[in-house]
């Protein structure tokens, strides 16, 4: 008698667990096909919204960005991704790109490896320098503003943010571009790629989303802590 309750026990929680499942899936699928999921007609005042606290004057800071993702690709030899591992100043790799070949423990062919790995990353770094890419980041580095432009057809869920991860690598970049005008002297290089920088941070923190804020107080830090490094060496 007890087994043959225990069963029909399983059986109903399971059945009603699957029809909680169902239904839940269900009424997931109608929100997301919902209007509500699009900016709709607040996409205008997403737009103004993200203006109203920046001064528009000057071309978009996110154009003059993808200017200067298209220069660097256009260097055959190098990304601004793979240009954001250049080392600093006594082949001592930045925090932020730590690695295993970093540690004590590391053995001679990783060791190696490392080497060959700065020896590239510094010719890298000479292709892009010599290209088109100081300039555009310097353009930048002075604009006022930046905006991407909400269609009121969009879905929210599905929208893609392109400029947040070039605007990660070309901050990376101006670190690297940072320690290597400070290892030549050039005071002027040096002030230059952290403005690039500090300019990227609040292009992304002045967007409408958290993720973009946070994006943009990442890159704040790494710029901040870089200039740490400079004011108080170890």
């Amino acid at each position: 008698h007890h087994a043959l309750a225990l069963k029909r026990f399983v059986l109903y929680t399971g059945g009603a667990i699957l029809a909680l499942v169902i239904i839940l899936m269900l009424y997931v699928g109608w929100v997301v096909n919902q209007p509500r999921g699009k900016p709709g007609k607040f996409a205008a005042q997403i737009n103004a919204l993200v203006r109203e606290g920046q001064v528009v004057e000057g071309p978009n800071g996110f154009e003059l960005l993808a200017e200067v993702k298209a220069a660097a690709e256009a260097v055959e030899v190098v990304t601004l991704a793979q240009m954001a591992s250049a080392i600093k100043p006594g082949a001592v790799p930045y925090e932020h790109l730590y690695t295993p070949f970093d540690k004590p423990s590391a053995t001679d062919a990783q060791r190696e490896e490392r080497q060959n790995e700065e020896a590239a990353a510094k010719a890298c770094f000479a292709a892009i320098m010599a290209s088109s890419v100081p300039a555009l980041m310097d353009k930048l580095a002075h604009s006022t503003w930046a905006a991407r432009s909400i269609s009121s057809d969009q879905a929210m869920f599905s929208m893609v943010f392109p400029e947040l991860g070039t605007s990660r690598q070309t901050a990376r970049f101006s670190v690297a571009r940072l320690h290597m005008a400070v290892e030549r002297g050039d005071v002027e290089d040096a002030a230059a790629s952290l403005r690039c920088g500090i300019t990227l941070a609040r292009h992304c923190a002045n967007q409408f989303t958290m993720i973009d804020g946070l994006v943009g107080v990442a890159i704040n830090a790494l710029m901040s802590g870089q200039l740490r490094e400079l004011a108080l060496p170890r």
